[in-house]
């Protein structure tokens, strides 16, 4: 991961105790995971219309079209996931 920064920022109390609940509500781990996380995202966005990574999402698809193996269900392959991660126990 790298180095570690710290920002900070003010917001209304009214949406730190939405977070706050989330937390609570184990949706969230923290708030400053939510803060990483929305960062994160953002920082993705903005990279999102790079020529390169377009061009490669691009041959990824015209690749998986291009696949003359026959499509997989959605059923099979969570029944396949289901079967590999099943709990041992």
């Amino acid at each position: 991961m790298g180095r570690i920064e710290r920002i900070s920022g003010d917001i209304d109390a009214d949406v730190y105790a939405e977070v706050e609940a989330a937390v609570s509500r184990g949706e969230l781990a923290s708030p400053n995971a939510l803060v990483r996380a929305l960062v994160t995202d953002w920082v993705a966005h903005q990279h999102a219309d790079d020529p390169a990574k377009v061009a490669r999402i691009r041959a990824l698809i015209d690749a998986s079209r291009s696949d003359p193996r026959p499509a997989i269900s959605a059923e099979d392959v969570f029944a396949e996931l289901e079967a590999r991660y099943a709990d041992p126990a």
